[in-house]
Parts: structure tokens; sequence; C-alpha cells
């Protein structure tokens, strides 16, 4: 559902914009999109998750995205005239006739060698469409039709782990994921997690070992095959399980599938 996921937002139409949450945010005591946010909610929006909130309130606008800026937020700005949204196909659905554009070639040609170059994090396959800064706030005033951009400081330093202050870091963390991942096992059977004999897959099992939810209810899933390297993750892996008595590779109960049509499948690709 296009409207339902995916914002518009033109300066020459920004009364029509209503308060609206885009994706999921992950807080200690759930997980909150569209159909279960709150007040408290949204109060508790600290940048864990995948989302952009859009929040209008005395004819301002605010929009706020994840700490990662995971969905992205895409603006079109040309002399007084802008538009943005959280998806780039319908931005530029939307104003491909009203103003030339051209081709970004230098980011296209990334496409070509995706494997083996890193993404450019503030253009896009159009030069005059850029994608915003994780770290940055909205603000639309509805009035006099301008929207300026604030930035936040994350504070994103290293913190030596035998200090005080990485301490308390590591047990906020401990303590809020054990916390998401017992309230997932108390709702549902179908939570899956990777193992491999790696450091930070087992530093990740660590968490779900400490949430106090029972493993064996959670499918751990470590692949098997004859592949050298997966032959000694899945050793180290079984390894694990006997010694926290958990089983590997368990099937989920019955499911019930989704057949999306070609035209959902395009809309997801293209969309987001």
């Amino acid at each position: 559902d296009v409207e339902r996921e995916f914002f518009l937002i033109d300066s020459e139409n920004l009364s029509a914009v209503q308060t609206r949450f885009y994706g999921y945010s992950i807080q200690a005591d759930g997980i909150y999109d569209a159909d279960n946010i709150t007040e408290e909610a949204v109060a508790g929006l600290d940048g864990r998750g995948c989302y952009v909130y859009v929040e209008v309130r005395d004819g301002k606008i605010t929009i706020k995205q994840d700490l990662n800026g995971c969905w992205g937020i895409y603006l079109f700005r040309q002399g007084d005239y802008f538009a943005l949204s959280n998806s780039f196909f319908r931005l530029l659905d939307h104003v491909k006739f009203r103003y030339p554009l051209t081709v970004n070639r230098d980011y296209c040609n990334y496409l070509l060698v995706n494997d083996v170059c890193s993404h450019a994090y503030s253009e896009t396959a159009v030069n005059e469409i850029s994608l915003i800064d994780r770290s940055a706030i909205l603000h639309i005033d509805t009035f006099k039709q301008s929207l300026e951009t604030e930035f936040i400081d994350y504070k994103e330093y290293t913190v030596p782990l035998d200090s005080e202050e990485g301490i308390a870091a590591l047990d906020h963390w401990v303590e809020l994921w054990g916390k998401v991942f017992r309230g997932l096992a108390q709702r549902t059977n179908f939570i899956t997690a990777d193992l491999s004999g790696g450091f930070d897959s087992r530093v990740s099992l660590a968490l779900l070992l400490n949430s106090g939810a029972d493993l064996n209810k959670i499918r751990i899933f470590s692949i098997k095959d004859d592949l050298h390297t997966h032959t000694e993750d899945y050793n180290i892996a079984s390894q694990i399980a006997n010694r926290f008595n958990f089983k590997l590779n368990q099937l989920f109960p019955p499911r019930k599938f989704l057949h999306y049509s070609l035209a959902d499948i395009f809309s997801f690709n293209l969309y987001s």
C-alpha cells in the first residue's frame, strides 16, 4: 500500500500533510509500528529501528528518522519549491515532468560494481534529488512554506570497555535487548537467530541466553552443508547448543504464506 507506507510532501500542498509513523521502532517494552504506536512510544523514539516519523503540530511539520537513516528521506529543491519523500521512486515520479532532471552517471555506474565499492550516502541516481543525512531532523513551516534542517550530534566516539562508562553502556545494551527478545518470545514462536562459529554471532547469542527466553522455542539456525567453512561453523555451533541445552535448526510450526501479485512485487522493489 503505497499511501500507507510512503509519504510525499509537496511545499505547495503542506496543509494536506498528516501526522504518521512509518516503519518500526524497537523499544524495551515492545516493537511499535503504525498500528500500535502510542504517545508514550512516540516519546520513546530513540533511534533504534527503521522508521520515519512525520509530526504535524501548530502549523509546523517535524520529520525525524532512525539513528542510521535506514529508511531514507529524499529531497528535491528548486528555488522556493521543495518536495520530499521516504521513497526515491515516488519523489522522482512526482517531479519528473515539472522540472528538468539529469542522470547522475557516476552514481549509476556504481551499480555495475556495487559488490566492490561503498555507497555514496548523499547522492542518488538523479543529480537534483539528494538523500538527507541520517543525523538530520527536518522542520517545515507550513505558513512560510520554508524547510530547515537541524543536525544531531550523536557523539559517536570510542569508549574503553573496561571503563565505568563502557561497562554502563554494555549493561544497558544487554538489559534493553534482553527485554526485547523476552517480550518477542512471549508473543510468538516464529523467531529465528543465526549462529555460526564467529565471534560476533556468539556475542549476539549471549543476548538471547541472558534474556530468560526458552531457546528451544526459538529457531537457532546454523548452515549445514559441504562447504568447509560452513562445516567448521556448524561444529562450533553444535558444541554451543550442547553446552546450553538447545537444539539447532528446529522446524517452525505450520505457517500460512502470502502470495503477492507481480504489481505488488514491483512496488516493494521500486518504492523502497
